[in-house]
Protein backbone atom coordinates (compact mmCIF):
# COMPACT_ATOMS: atom_id res chain seq x y z
CA UNK A 1 0.00 0.00 0.00
CA UNK A 2 2.57 2.25 0.97
CA UNK A 3 3.96 1.56 -2.61
CA UNK A 4 0.97 2.49 -4.41
CA UNK A 5 0.10 5.70 -2.31
CA UNK A 6 4.11 6.61 -3.69
CA UNK A 7 3.21 6.06 -7.16
CA UNK A 8 0.20 7.96 -6.85
CA UNK A 9 2.11 10.51 -5.48
CA UNK A 10 4.36 10.39 -8.52
CA UNK A 11 1.77 10.74 -11.19
CA UNK A 12 -0.04 13.44 -9.46
CA UNK A 13 3.22 15.57 -9.95
CA UNK A 14 3.90 14.43 -13.23
CA UNK A 15 -0.21 15.30 -14.20
CA UNK A 16 0.65 18.85 -12.18
CA UNK A 17 3.54 19.76 -14.29
CA UNK A 18 3.39 18.10 -17.73
CA UNK A 19 -0.34 18.41 -18.40
CA UNK A 20 -1.94 20.82 -15.83
CA UNK A 21 -2.93 24.60 -17.18
CA UNK A 22 -0.82 23.70 -20.55
CA UNK A 23 -1.92 22.93 -23.84
CA UNK A 24 -2.58 19.58 -24.79
CA UNK A 25 -0.22 17.72 -26.83
CA UNK A 26 2.49 14.68 -26.01
CA UNK A 27 2.02 15.32 -22.23
CA UNK A 28 -1.33 13.75 -22.07
CA UNK A 29 -0.03 10.09 -23.36
CA UNK A 30 2.66 11.00 -21.22
CA UNK A 31 0.72 10.65 -18.56
CA UNK A 32 -2.75 8.46 -19.28
CA UNK A 33 0.22 5.48 -19.93
CA UNK A 34 1.81 5.34 -16.46
CA UNK A 35 -2.09 5.46 -14.94
CA UNK A 36 -3.12 2.68 -16.74
CA UNK A 37 -0.09 0.35 -15.65
CA UNK A 38 -1.20 1.80 -12.13
CA UNK A 39 -4.84 1.13 -12.44
CA UNK A 40 -4.21 -2.80 -13.83
CA UNK A 41 -1.72 -3.51 -11.57
CA UNK A 42 -3.99 -2.31 -8.62
CA UNK A 43 -6.55 -4.18 -9.82
CA UNK A 44 -4.73 -7.29 -10.16
CA UNK A 45 -3.27 -7.26 -6.89
CA UNK A 46 -6.39 -6.71 -5.16
CA UNK A 47 -8.02 -9.45 -6.98
CA UNK A 48 -10.56 -6.85 -8.61
CA UNK A 49 -10.42 -8.20 -11.99
CA UNK A 50 -14.21 -10.29 -12.39
CA UNK A 51 -14.32 -9.50 -16.21
CA UNK A 52 -11.09 -9.29 -18.14
CA UNK A 53 -12.70 -8.22 -20.90
CA UNK A 54 -13.33 -4.78 -19.40
CA UNK A 55 -9.58 -4.28 -19.60
CA UNK A 56 -10.32 -3.98 -23.67
CA UNK A 57 -11.04 -0.05 -22.84
CA UNK A 58 -7.52 0.68 -21.92
CA UNK A 59 -7.25 0.17 -26.26
CA UNK A 60 -10.14 3.74 -26.61
CA UNK A 61 -8.45 5.34 -23.81
CA UNK A 62 -4.68 5.11 -25.22
CA UNK A 63 -5.94 5.74 -28.84
CA UNK A 64 -7.94 8.69 -27.91
CA UNK A 65 -5.33 9.85 -25.51
CA UNK A 66 -2.81 9.84 -28.47
CA UNK A 67 -5.13 11.88 -30.56
CA UNK A 68 -3.59 15.31 -28.57
CA UNK A 69 0.20 14.31 -29.83
CA UNK A 70 -1.84 13.67 -33.71
CA UNK A 71 -4.74 16.11 -34.45
CA UNK A 72 -6.05 19.35 -33.42
CA UNK A 73 -9.89 19.14 -34.01
CA UNK A 74 -12.88 19.40 -32.25
CA UNK A 75 -12.83 15.59 -31.00
CA UNK A 76 -9.85 15.92 -28.92
CA UNK A 77 -11.99 19.04 -26.97
CA UNK A 78 -14.85 16.32 -26.61
CA UNK A 79 -12.09 13.73 -25.50
CA UNK A 80 -12.34 15.75 -21.85
CA UNK A 81 -15.12 14.08 -21.24
CA UNK A 82 -14.60 10.96 -23.47
CA UNK A 83 -11.73 9.72 -21.61
CA UNK A 84 -12.67 10.04 -17.75
CA UNK A 85 -16.30 8.14 -19.29
CA UNK A 86 -14.30 5.55 -20.29
CA UNK A 87 -11.64 5.02 -17.19
CA UNK A 88 -14.92 4.64 -14.99
CA UNK A 89 -16.41 2.04 -17.40
CA UNK A 90 -12.74 0.02 -17.46
CA UNK A 91 -13.40 -0.40 -13.81
CA UNK A 92 -17.22 -1.36 -13.84
CA UNK A 93 -17.02 -4.08 -16.58
CA UNK A 94 -13.81 -4.74 -15.10
CA UNK A 95 -15.24 -5.24 -11.61
CA UNK A 96 -18.33 -6.54 -12.09
CA UNK A 97 -19.25 -9.79 -13.78
CA UNK A 98 -22.85 -8.89 -13.65
CA UNK A 99 -24.32 -5.08 -14.45
CA UNK A 100 -27.13 -3.28 -16.60
CA UNK A 101 -27.98 -0.02 -17.21
CA UNK A 102 -29.23 1.36 -13.62
CA UNK A 103 -25.59 -0.50 -11.69
CA UNK A 104 -23.70 0.89 -14.40
CA UNK A 105 -25.30 4.58 -13.40
CA UNK A 106 -25.12 3.56 -9.48
CA UNK A 107 -21.38 2.54 -9.77
CA UNK A 108 -20.44 5.93 -11.88
CA UNK A 109 -22.07 8.06 -9.01
CA UNK A 110 -20.07 5.48 -6.39
CA UNK A 111 -16.78 5.58 -8.23
CA UNK A 112 -17.32 9.59 -8.20
CA UNK A 113 -18.53 10.95 -5.21
CA UNK A 114 -17.76 7.19 -2.37
CA UNK A 115 -14.35 8.25 -2.23
CA UNK A 116 -14.62 11.56 -0.31
CA UNK A 117 -16.05 9.89 2.29
CA UNK A 118 -12.62 7.92 2.39
CA UNK A 119 -10.38 10.75 2.55
CA UNK A 120 -10.44 10.32 6.96
CA UNK A 121 -9.46 6.24 6.07
CA UNK A 122 -6.64 7.45 3.27
CA UNK A 123 -5.05 9.42 6.30
CA UNK A 124 -5.28 7.63 8.80
CA UNK A 125 -3.11 4.89 6.67
CA UNK A 126 -1.35 7.56 4.76
CA UNK A 127 0.08 8.20 8.89
CA UNK A 128 0.35 5.05 9.54
CA UNK A 129 2.85 4.46 6.91
CA UNK A 130 4.66 7.39 7.72
CA UNK A 131 5.48 6.12 11.13
CA UNK A 132 6.85 3.10 9.81
CA UNK A 133 8.82 4.85 7.22
CA UNK A 134 9.93 7.67 9.15
CA UNK A 135 11.10 8.07 12.82
CA UNK A 136 8.93 10.32 15.07
CA UNK A 137 12.35 12.51 15.35
CA UNK A 138 13.16 13.20 11.69
CA UNK A 139 9.23 13.14 11.21
CA UNK A 140 9.10 16.47 12.96
CA UNK A 141 11.79 18.05 11.37
CA UNK A 142 10.53 17.26 8.10
CA UNK A 143 7.18 18.33 8.81
CA UNK A 144 8.88 21.65 10.01
CA UNK A 145 10.61 22.36 6.99
CA UNK A 146 7.59 21.83 4.88
CA UNK A 147 5.39 24.58 6.95
CA UNK A 148 8.52 26.88 6.83
CA UNK A 149 10.16 26.71 3.44
CA UNK A 150 7.00 28.09 1.84
CA UNK A 151 6.53 30.54 3.84
CA UNK A 152 10.16 32.13 3.82
CA UNK A 153 10.55 31.91 -0.26
CA UNK A 154 6.99 33.89 0.03
CA UNK A 155 8.37 36.72 2.52
CA UNK A 156 11.55 36.87 0.50
CA UNK A 157 9.86 37.57 -2.63
CA UNK A 158 7.63 39.96 -1.24
CA UNK A 159 10.68 41.74 0.41
CA UNK A 160 12.40 41.47 -2.78
CA UNK A 161 9.78 43.40 -4.75
CA UNK A 162 9.14 45.91 -2.63
CA UNK A 163 12.90 46.82 -2.09
CA UNK A 164 15.41 46.39 -5.38
CA UNK A 165 18.78 46.83 -3.33
CA UNK A 166 17.10 43.73 -0.66
CA UNK A 167 16.20 42.22 -4.10
CA UNK A 168 19.31 41.79 -5.63
CA UNK A 169 21.06 40.17 -2.50
CA UNK A 170 18.61 37.46 -3.48
CA UNK A 171 19.42 37.73 -7.24
CA UNK A 172 20.50 34.63 -8.12
CA UNK A 173 18.31 32.69 -5.88
CA UNK A 174 15.12 33.76 -7.74
CA UNK A 175 16.77 33.85 -11.27
CA UNK A 176 17.67 29.94 -10.75
CA UNK A 177 14.27 29.07 -9.75
CA UNK A 178 12.44 32.34 -11.36
CA UNK A 179 10.37 32.13 -8.25
CA UNK A 180 9.71 36.05 -9.01
CA UNK A 181 7.49 35.28 -11.91
CA UNK A 182 6.63 31.48 -11.34
CA UNK A 183 6.25 31.10 -7.82
CA UNK A 184 2.48 31.41 -8.39
CA UNK A 185 2.19 28.73 -11.22
CA UNK A 186 4.23 26.56 -9.04
CA UNK A 187 1.99 26.53 -6.30
CA UNK A 188 -1.10 26.50 -7.84
CA UNK A 189 0.39 23.54 -9.88
CA UNK A 190 1.87 22.13 -6.12
CA UNK A 191 -2.47 22.59 -4.90
CA UNK A 192 -3.56 20.46 -7.48
CA UNK A 193 -1.37 17.75 -7.38
CA UNK A 194 -2.03 18.04 -3.90
CA UNK A 195 -5.81 17.89 -4.42
CA UNK A 196 -5.39 15.39 -6.67
CA UNK A 197 -3.49 12.71 -4.97
CA UNK A 198 -6.29 13.19 -1.87
CA UNK A 199 -8.47 12.10 -3.97
CA UNK A 200 -7.13 9.42 -6.26
CA UNK A 201 -5.61 7.73 -2.82
CA UNK A 202 -9.02 8.11 -1.52
CA UNK A 203 -10.02 5.93 -4.83
CA UNK A 204 -7.77 3.73 -3.86
CA UNK A 205 -9.23 3.20 -0.39
CA UNK A 206 -12.54 2.68 -1.64
CA UNK A 207 -11.76 0.16 -4.09
CA UNK A 208 -10.08 -1.71 -1.61
CA UNK A 209 -11.88 -1.83 1.25
CA UNK A 210 -15.39 -1.66 -0.63
CA UNK A 211 -14.67 -3.62 -3.77
CA UNK A 212 -18.28 -5.20 -3.56
CA UNK A 213 -19.73 -2.56 -2.42
CA UNK A 214 -22.70 -1.32 -5.21
CA UNK A 215 -25.28 1.66 -4.44
CA UNK A 216 -27.88 0.24 -6.61
CA UNK A 217 -28.78 -3.29 -7.13
CA UNK A 218 -28.02 -4.90 -10.71
CA UNK A 219 -31.03 -6.81 -10.85
CA UNK A 220 -33.13 -3.23 -10.46
CA UNK A 221 -34.66 -2.18 -13.59
CA UNK A 222 -38.19 0.00 -15.17
CA UNK A 223 -40.72 -2.60 -15.67
CA UNK A 224 -44.05 -1.28 -17.48
CA UNK A 225 -46.81 -3.56 -17.29
CA UNK A 226 -47.32 -6.08 -19.70
CA UNK A 227 -50.85 -4.79 -21.59
CA UNK A 228 -49.78 -1.05 -21.26
CA UNK A 229 -46.49 -2.06 -23.00
CA UNK A 230 -48.39 -4.00 -25.69
CA UNK A 231 -51.05 -0.86 -26.32
CA UNK A 232 -47.52 1.68 -26.52
CA UNK A 233 -45.95 -0.56 -29.19
CA UNK A 234 -49.00 -1.31 -31.05
CA UNK A 235 -50.12 2.63 -31.08
CA UNK A 236 -46.62 3.69 -32.19
CA UNK A 237 -46.13 1.27 -34.96
CA UNK A 238 -49.62 2.45 -36.60
CA UNK A 239 -48.17 5.95 -36.31
CA UNK A 240 -44.90 4.74 -37.57
CA UNK A 241 -46.48 2.89 -40.55
CA UNK A 242 -48.06 6.01 -41.68
CA UNK A 243 -45.18 8.20 -41.52
CA UNK A 244 -42.94 5.92 -43.07
CA UNK A 245 -45.72 5.46 -45.71
CA UNK A 246 -45.23 9.00 -45.95
CA UNK A 247 -41.62 9.39 -46.24
CA UNK A 248 -41.24 6.69 -48.78
CA UNK A 249 -44.14 8.96 -51.40
CA UNK A 250 -42.83 12.39 -50.54
CA UNK A 251 -39.37 12.33 -49.78
CA UNK A 252 -38.17 9.44 -51.24
CA UNK A 253 -40.46 9.38 -54.58
CA UNK A 254 -40.19 13.24 -54.90
CA UNK A 255 -44.31 13.24 -54.37
CA UNK A 256 -45.29 16.37 -52.61
CA UNK A 257 -48.39 18.55 -52.83
CA UNK A 258 -48.15 21.88 -54.88
CA UNK A 259 -48.32 24.03 -51.87
CA UNK A 260 -45.40 21.93 -50.39
CA UNK A 261 -41.42 23.11 -51.52
CA UNK A 262 -39.99 20.25 -51.71
CA UNK A 263 -36.66 21.39 -50.53
CA UNK A 264 -37.51 23.17 -47.79
CA UNK A 265 -39.40 19.91 -47.20
CA UNK A 266 -36.96 17.67 -47.37
CA UNK A 267 -34.14 19.40 -45.92
CA UNK A 268 -36.14 20.02 -42.34
CA UNK A 269 -36.76 17.49 -39.02
CA UNK A 270 -33.71 15.11 -39.30
CA UNK A 271 -33.00 16.20 -35.61
CA UNK A 272 -36.36 15.55 -34.56
CA UNK A 273 -36.40 11.74 -36.32
CA UNK A 274 -32.72 11.14 -35.18
CA UNK A 275 -34.12 11.49 -31.40
CA UNK A 276 -37.19 9.58 -31.99
CA UNK A 277 -35.21 6.83 -33.63
CA UNK A 278 -33.03 7.19 -29.74
CA UNK A 279 -36.57 6.50 -28.21
CA UNK A 280 -37.64 3.55 -29.95
CA UNK A 281 -34.43 1.74 -29.33
CA UNK A 282 -35.26 2.92 -25.43
CA UNK A 283 -38.93 1.58 -25.60
CA UNK A 284 -37.58 -1.96 -27.25
CA UNK A 285 -35.25 -2.67 -24.60
CA UNK A 286 -38.03 -1.87 -22.25
CA UNK A 287 -39.81 -3.99 -23.36
CA UNK A 288 -38.09 -6.97 -22.58
CA UNK A 289 -38.73 -5.89 -18.84
CA UNK A 290 -42.38 -6.13 -18.51
CA UNK A 291 -43.76 -9.54 -19.05
CA UNK A 292 -42.24 -10.99 -22.35
CA UNK A 293 -45.09 -12.02 -25.01
CA UNK A 294 -44.79 -13.44 -28.63
CA UNK A 295 -47.13 -10.04 -29.62
CA UNK A 296 -44.57 -7.66 -28.14
CA UNK A 297 -41.77 -10.07 -29.06
CA UNK A 298 -42.81 -9.40 -32.54
CA UNK A 299 -44.13 -5.86 -32.15
CA UNK A 300 -40.34 -4.98 -31.14
CA UNK A 301 -38.84 -6.45 -34.25
CA UNK A 302 -41.61 -4.82 -36.35
CA UNK A 303 -40.83 -1.39 -34.50
CA UNK A 304 -36.66 -1.98 -35.62
CA UNK A 305 -38.03 -1.71 -39.22
CA UNK A 306 -40.01 0.86 -38.74
CA UNK A 307 -37.57 3.10 -37.01
CA UNK A 308 -34.48 1.69 -39.62
CA UNK A 309 -37.15 3.76 -42.22
CA UNK A 310 -36.88 6.51 -39.81
CA UNK A 311 -33.33 6.82 -39.93
CA UNK A 312 -33.03 6.31 -43.71
CA UNK A 313 -35.03 9.51 -43.93
CA UNK A 314 -32.95 11.30 -41.44
CA UNK A 315 -30.18 10.34 -42.91
CA UNK A 316 -31.39 11.61 -46.79
CA UNK A 317 -32.99 14.86 -45.30
CA UNK A 318 -29.24 15.53 -43.40
CA UNK A 319 -27.94 14.80 -47.05
CA UNK A 320 -30.14 17.06 -48.53
CA UNK A 321 -29.29 20.05 -45.83
CA UNK A 322 -25.78 18.96 -46.12
CA UNK A 323 -25.15 19.35 -50.26
CA UNK A 324 -27.42 23.12 -49.99
CA UNK A 325 -25.54 24.91 -47.14
CA UNK A 326 -22.30 22.42 -46.59
CA UNK A 327 -20.80 20.03 -43.71
CA UNK A 328 -20.36 21.24 -39.97
CA UNK A 329 -19.32 19.36 -37.22
CA UNK A 330 -22.73 19.10 -36.00
CA UNK A 331 -24.16 17.71 -38.89
CA UNK A 332 -20.94 15.43 -39.70
CA UNK A 333 -21.88 14.06 -36.00
CA UNK A 334 -26.01 13.52 -37.43
CA UNK A 335 -24.46 11.07 -39.56
CA UNK A 336 -22.33 9.10 -37.28
CA UNK A 337 -25.42 8.84 -34.79
CA UNK A 338 -27.36 7.39 -37.37
CA UNK A 339 -24.43 5.27 -38.76
CA UNK A 340 -24.02 3.99 -35.19
CA UNK A 341 -28.30 3.21 -34.63
CA UNK A 342 -28.21 1.13 -37.38
CA UNK A 343 -24.88 -0.76 -36.24
CA UNK A 344 -26.76 -1.02 -32.74
CA UNK A 345 -29.70 -2.56 -34.31
CA UNK A 346 -27.92 -5.98 -34.69
CA UNK A 347 -27.58 -6.59 -30.57
CA UNK A 348 -30.93 -5.34 -30.50
CA UNK A 349 -32.37 -8.10 -32.43
CA UNK A 350 -30.22 -10.74 -31.19
CA UNK A 351 -31.79 -9.37 -27.29
CA UNK A 352 -35.34 -9.47 -28.73
CA UNK A 353 -35.10 -12.86 -29.98
CA UNK A 354 -33.69 -14.44 -26.88
CA UNK A 355 -29.73 -14.61 -27.68
CA UNK A 356 -27.48 -15.17 -24.67
CA UNK A 357 -26.44 -11.51 -25.33
CA UNK A 358 -25.17 -8.77 -22.88
CA UNK A 359 -26.93 -6.25 -24.32
CA UNK A 360 -25.75 -3.12 -22.51
CA UNK A 361 -21.99 -3.96 -23.07
CA UNK A 362 -22.59 -4.71 -26.53
CA UNK A 363 -23.63 -1.06 -27.02
CA UNK A 364 -20.80 -0.44 -24.71
CA UNK A 365 -18.37 -1.54 -27.00
CA UNK A 366 -19.72 -0.51 -30.28
CA UNK A 367 -20.70 3.21 -29.10
CA UNK A 368 -17.67 3.14 -27.95
CA UNK A 369 -15.53 1.39 -31.42
CA UNK A 370 -17.32 4.19 -33.01
CA UNK A 371 -16.12 7.01 -31.21
CA UNK A 372 -12.29 5.79 -31.37
CA UNK A 373 -12.60 5.02 -34.87
CA UNK A 374 -13.83 8.56 -35.62
CA UNK A 375 -10.97 10.18 -33.43
CA UNK A 376 -8.07 8.37 -36.03
CA UNK A 377 -9.39 10.51 -38.83
CA UNK A 378 -9.45 14.18 -38.67
CA UNK A 379 -12.84 15.84 -38.23
CA UNK A 380 -11.89 18.93 -39.55
CA UNK A 381 -10.06 17.84 -42.58
CA UNK A 382 -13.04 15.52 -43.29
CA UNK A 383 -15.33 18.90 -43.15
CA UNK A 384 -13.02 21.08 -45.35
CA UNK A 385 -12.37 18.60 -48.10
CA UNK A 386 -15.95 17.87 -48.23
CA UNK A 387 -16.66 21.90 -48.56
CA UNK A 388 -13.92 22.51 -50.83
CA UNK A 389 -15.53 20.01 -52.92
CA UNK A 390 -19.02 21.41 -52.65
CA UNK A 391 -17.56 24.84 -53.75
CA UNK A 392 -16.26 23.12 -57.05
CA UNK A 393 -19.88 22.26 -57.83
CA UNK A 394 -21.64 25.11 -56.49
CA UNK A 395 -19.17 27.87 -56.47
CA UNK A 396 -19.77 28.79 -53.08
CA UNK A 397 -17.47 28.65 -49.38
CA UNK A 398 -18.36 29.35 -46.22
CA UNK A 399 -14.72 30.45 -45.54
CA UNK A 400 -15.26 31.47 -42.09
CA UNK A 401 -16.46 28.34 -40.72
CA UNK A 402 -13.15 26.78 -42.29
CA UNK A 403 -11.22 29.13 -40.17
CA UNK A 404 -11.48 27.78 -36.76
CA UNK A 405 -7.70 28.00 -35.62
CA UNK A 406 -7.49 24.11 -35.82
CA UNK A 407 -4.59 23.41 -37.31
CA UNK A 408 -5.90 20.14 -38.86
CA UNK A 409 -7.23 21.59 -41.76
CA UNK A 410 -4.62 24.09 -42.09
CA UNK A 411 -2.82 22.49 -45.27
CA UNK A 412 -5.99 22.05 -47.02
CA UNK A 413 -6.49 25.68 -46.79
CA UNK A 414 -3.06 26.26 -48.01
CA UNK A 415 -3.45 24.80 -51.17
CA UNK A 416 -7.02 25.72 -51.93
CA UNK A 417 -5.43 29.81 -51.21
CA UNK A 418 -2.78 28.86 -53.94
CA UNK A 419 -5.00 28.24 -56.96
CA UNK A 420 -8.14 30.24 -55.50
CA UNK A 421 -8.79 32.66 -57.74
CA UNK A 422 -11.45 34.91 -55.70
CA UNK A 423 -9.88 38.18 -54.14
CA UNK A 424 -12.44 38.05 -51.55
CA UNK A 425 -11.78 34.92 -50.24
CA UNK A 426 -7.92 34.89 -50.57
CA UNK A 427 -7.78 38.29 -48.37
CA UNK A 428 -9.72 36.45 -45.50
CA UNK A 429 -7.70 33.56 -45.84
CA UNK A 430 -4.39 35.98 -45.92
CA UNK A 431 -5.50 37.92 -42.67
CA UNK A 432 -6.70 33.92 -40.95
CA UNK A 433 -3.10 32.96 -42.20
CA UNK A 434 -1.38 36.06 -40.64
CA UNK A 435 -3.42 36.05 -37.30
CA UNK A 436 -2.06 31.68 -37.30
CA UNK A 437 1.19 32.94 -37.68
CA UNK A 438 1.06 36.23 -35.13
CA UNK A 439 -0.78 33.20 -32.54
CA UNK A 440 2.49 30.96 -33.50
CA UNK A 441 5.13 33.30 -32.50
CA UNK A 442 3.44 34.60 -29.04
CA UNK A 443 3.37 31.13 -28.14
CA UNK A 444 6.43 29.39 -26.34
CA UNK A 445 7.51 26.10 -27.68
CA UNK A 446 7.56 23.29 -25.23
CA UNK A 447 8.01 20.05 -25.93
CA UNK A 448 5.32 18.72 -23.73
CA UNK A 449 2.55 20.22 -25.58
CA UNK A 450 4.35 19.05 -28.93
CA UNK A 451 1.56 18.23 -31.91
CA UNK A 452 2.59 16.87 -34.82
CA UNK A 453 -1.36 18.38 -36.83
CA UNK A 454 0.33 21.75 -35.62
CA UNK A 455 4.24 21.67 -36.52
CA UNK A 456 3.04 20.36 -40.52
CA UNK A 457 0.44 23.09 -40.34
CA UNK A 458 3.00 25.68 -39.80
CA UNK A 459 5.55 24.43 -42.00
CA UNK A 460 3.22 24.77 -44.75
CA UNK A 461 2.77 28.19 -43.68
CA UNK A 462 5.85 29.06 -44.09
CA UNK A 463 6.01 27.82 -47.82
CA UNK A 464 3.53 30.51 -48.90
CA UNK A 465 4.29 34.13 -49.56
CA UNK A 466 1.68 36.03 -47.77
Amino acid sequence: MKRDKLYIFLLCVLNAFTVFNRAYGINVIIFIIPLLIFLYKYLKANNLIANRNGLLFMIPITILSSSYFIYDNVFTRLNYIAIPVLYILMYIFTIRKEYNLFGIIGDSLTILFAPFGCIGKMFSSLSKDLKVVIKEENRKKILSILIVSPIVLIILVLLGSADTVFGNLFKDLFEYIDLLHNLGSFILKSLFALVLFIYLASTMVFLKEYQNAQIIDTTFGIKIEEYTMKVLLTSLNVIYVVFDIIQINSLMLHRVSQDINYAEYARSGFFQLMVISLINIVIILLSKKSKETKYNRNMSLVMIGLTFIIIVSSFMRMYLYESAFGYTILRLGVYIILITEVILFVPTIMYILNKKINIIRSYAMIITAVYTVINIFSADRVITINNLNRDEKMNYLDVTYLENHHYDNLPLLIDFYKECKDETIKNELKTYFNNMINESKNEEFNILEFNLSKKHGLEKLKSISL
